[in-house]
C-alpha cells in the first residue's frame, strides 16, 4: 500500500486541478469541467480553420455623399454539417438632412447634424448559443481575451434576432480596434456540447473581420 498511495493521491490532485485538463476518451459529450481558451489551436481536442484571406463584412457604398449607407453579410458553418450556425451582419448609414439657416444670426445658431449609425449583428441559427456579458447597454456577446476560459460557466443564449455588439464611438464591448479579441460560441450537436471560439475585429465600427475559428472535438 506505500507504493500505491502516492500514485492515487496525485491522481486524485490531478482531477481538481485547473491547470490541467484531463482527456478521457470514453467521453462523447463534455462535461461541466470541460474548459477551451480563447486562442487555443494546436490542442488534440480542437478543429482549428483559419481564413485565409480573412473575411471582411462591409460591403460597397450605395448612395451619393449626403445619403449613403453599407450593406453586407455572412453565413458560417462552423462544425460542417451542411447547417449554417452563425450569421453576421454590417450596416451603416449616413444622411444629411436640409437645414434652413436663413435665422440664424449672432443671437440664434442653427445646428444640423447629419444622422448616422453603424452596427455589427450577429445571429445564431439552429442550435448555438452566444457567451454575454452585462454591459452599459445590455447583454451583449462576451469578448473574450488570449487564454480566457469558455466554459458552461459562461451566461450563454441562443440569438434568434440579429443583435448587435458594437456601439459606435462607445468603446464598449467590440468597438475597438484590436487583433485578438474572441467570442466565445457553443454548439448541441446530437449529445454532444461542443465549445468554440471567434476571432473578430470591429476596426471601431468600421466593418467586421474574421480571422479564424476553433471548435471542440
Amino acid at each position: 500500500m506505500k507504493t500505491v498511495a502516492p500514485i492515487v493521491i496525485s491522481i486524485f490532485l490531478l482531477t481538481i486541478s485547473c491547470e490541467e485538463e484531463i482527456q478521457n476518451p470514453d467521453l462523447t459529450e463534455p462535461g461541466p469541467e470541460f474548459i477551451l481558451q480563447a486562442g487555443d489551436a494546436i490542442s488534440d481536442s480542437v478543429i482549428y480553420h483559419e481564413f485565409d484571406p480573412y473575411i471582411t463584412v462591409r460591403g460597397s457604398r450605395t448612395g451619393v455623399d449626403t445619403n449613403f449607407y453599407y450593406l453586407d453579410s455572412v453565413q458560417l458553418d462552423l462544425n460542417e454539417d451542411g447547417n449554417y450556425d452563425l450569421l453576421f451582419e454590417y450596416y451603416m448609414y449616413y444622411i444629411e438632412y436640409y437645414c434652413d439657416r436663413s435665422g440664424a444670426n449672432d443671437s440664434v445658431a442653427v445646428d444640423c447634424f447629419p444622422d448616422a449609425d453603424a452596427f455589427c449583428r450577429i445571429k445564431t441559427n439552429g442550435n448555438v448559443e452566444i457567451a454575454l456579458e452585462q454591459t452599459y447597454f445590455g447583454l451583449m456577446p462576451k469578448k473574450f481575451d488570449l487564454g480566457d476560459s469558455i466554459d458552461s460557466r459562461q451566461n450563454w443564449s441562443v440569438l434568434k434576432d440579429k443583435t448587435r455588439f458594437s456601439y459606435p464611438t462607445s468603446r464598449v464591448n467590440w468597438d475597438s480596434d484590436e487583433y485578438t479579441k474572441y467570442m466565445g460560441l457553443r454548439i448541441f450537436e446530437n449529445n454532444d456540447t461542443i465549445y468554440g471560439w471567434i476571432r473578430l475585429n470591429t476596426c471601431y465600427s468600421h466593418c467586421i473581420e474574421m480571422y479564424d475559428y476553433a471548435i471542440g472535438e
